[in-house]
């Protein structure tokens, strides 16, 4: 049976800055199935075009305080371990008592604390902060002039990736279950995930708690 590590909540805005892979991770809550002799803990990413609107309209909306004018949107996704690019601007012209409406691609993710930021700017390039949500939303998402979730600019240039690939696998795991394990071990470390044995099989609603040291 496999499972895929949970991130705890990213928290306050602009905490997240570029990726920093080789610092200490955590992770939380990763399911372990009954019966189960192992977990397999996968360091999980997503890539910039992931990011990218379905679509991108304007509306009437009497309760729009946008000013009327041109506005350049931008995309990206964003975890504990960074942030995907900014690569994919949209121009939108907004009119008198109008709203700007967003549709996203559907992800189906476990990580329920990955989020979206769609960056708002008045100029090309140039943003102004940005709105948070939560990346498995599927509903649509309105612009209406509220506050911005957080003030940073998004990432620029190579970093294509919030990125779930460690520089090499040297790496101490320290592991937690939530049952009577027995003995627990560690093996097949990788750049990409590492496997937690243990030598007593958990009951229903068991979970692992683990901690990456550099």
């Amino acid at each position: 049976m496999t499972a895929s590590q949970l991130f705890r909540s990213i928290g306050a805005p602009d905490r997240i800055r570029g990726a920093k892979p080789g610092n200490n991770l955590r992770g939380i809550n990763v399911p372990v199935a009954a019966g189960a002799s192992f977990v397999d803990v996968t360091f999980p990413s997503h890539r910039t075009g992931e990011a990218s609107f379905q679509s991108v309209a304007t509306a009437m909306d009497s309760s729009s305080r946008l000013v009327p004018g041109v506005y350049y949107y931008n995309p990206t996704i964003v975890n504990e371990l960074g942030e995907t690019s900014a690569t994919q601007e949209k121009r939108i012209e907004v009119t008198a008592g109008q709203r700007v409406d967003f549709a996203f691609y559907g992800i189906k993710d476990k990580y329920k604390n990955w989020r979206r930021r769609i960056y708002r700017g008045a100029a090309s390039g140039i943003y102004d902060g940005y709105f948070e949500l939560p990346l498995e939303s599927s509903a649509p998402f309105a612009d209406t002039g509220q506050p911005f979730t957080g003030k940073q600019t998004p990432p620029q240039g190579d970093l294509q990736a919030a990125a779930g690939e460690e520089p090499d696998a040297v790496y101490a795991i320290v592991a937690v279950p939530s049952w009577n394990a027995g003995s627990v071990w560690v093996t097949n470390k990788t750049k990409e995930g590492f496997r937690v044995n243990f030598s007593t099989a958990p009951d229903a609603n068991a979970t692992l708690d683990w901690i990456l040291i550099r």
